[in-house]
């Protein structure tokens, strides 16, 4: 709430129905159509089904240009911490990216404590490495790509959130439980935490602060028998009044919240429903880089009021 007043709320934001895809999308500016990285990886496909999966890129090529390559061509240092899952092998898995440099990260904050799918699933870890990223690098340009586990199953949250809202009345499993309650409340803080280091270190004015998600929420996960019928494993997150969710080509699979703060060069506190795209991002942030990077003051025109 305090990051969408302090920006714009863009309400028509579209991204991939899965994460693989629209993170392929956000670092090369090419839609899955282009990029051939349609598909979560690795392949998961399911030999009894009547259709077979076509042929789809597993791995992001070290040759692309991405974001990151070119903002770092541009002047910028560049960061990452979190969730990968664009390459496997030597580069890097789902989890971890390893061959930071080559794929354009001059830096790549290492793992948490125990796993991703416990605890606080490395909130605080990540942040904290976002965090001290920004502060050692605050006299140059800087590009940093945080990509939280936080709603990535298995979903999980600090015990004390948990007992709170459930405290509250949320339900133990099921739509809308105290667990899940708990992750996102978690991240909200975190994303307060961040925006205040911002603050503190005097780079609140000329930093656009950019959130979204990478795909809708988890409506049902099913699990699949031999004989190809569904039955229900999980409910987490009910996306009405869009329909279905992640997964799902339908808008709650790929409609997502989306904010963007940018104290000196967007007003405060807008609402924009004109529809933007996962790709329309590479090209945007290029823009403002190379405008910002020609100047001391780091500002860029916007379209926004």
């Amino acid at each position: 709430e305090g990051l969408a007043g302090e920006g714009v709320r863009f309400t028509d934001a579209y991204v991939m129905p899965q994460c693989t895809p629209t993170r392929a999308a956000l670092l090369t500016g090419q839609h899955t159509a282009r990029n051939g990285m349609w598909h979560v990886i690795p392949w998961y496909g399911l030999p009894w089904a009547r259709m077979q999966e076509p042929a789809f890129r597993e791995q992001l090529p070290r040759e692309w240009p991405t974001l990151p390559k070119l903002l770092r061509k541009a002047g910028y240092r560049t960061g990452m911490a979190g969730k990968w899952h664009l390459t496997s092998g030597a580069d890097g898995d789902y989890v971890q990216l390893r061959a930071g440099d080559a794929h354009g990260f001059d830096f790549v904050a290492s793992r948490g404590p125990g796993t991703q799918n416990e605890g606080d699933k490395w909130v605080d870890h990540l942040t904290d490495s976002a965090i001290g990223f920004i502060r050692e690098r605050r006299e140059k340009p800087w590009f940093f790509y945080l990509a939280h586990h936080t709603l990535h199953g298995v979903v999980s949250a600090p015990p004390e959130l948990v007992k709170k809202h459930r405290a509250a009345g949320a339900p133990e499993s099921g739509m809308f439980n105290a667990t899940y309650l708990a992750a996102i409340e978690h991240l909200d803080t975190s994303m307060g935490r961040l925006m205040t280091a911002l603050d503190e270190s005097k780079q609140r004015e000329n930093t656009m602060v950019v959130f979204l998600s990478d795909n809708g929420g988890l409506d049902t996960n099913y699990n699949t028998t031999t004989s190809g019928q569904l039955e229900i494993k999980t409910q987490e997150f009910d996306n009405a009044p869009l329909r279905s969710g992640k997964g799902s080509p339908y808008e709650g699979g790929i409609r997502v919240p989306c904010l963007l703060r940018w104290p000196a060069s967007v007003k405060a506190g807008q609402t924009c429903s004109t529809p933007v795209h996962i790709t329309d991002w590479m090209p945007t942030l290029l823009k403002v880089a190379a405008a910002s990077a020609a100047s001391d003051s780091a500002k860029a025109e916007t379209t926004l009021d």
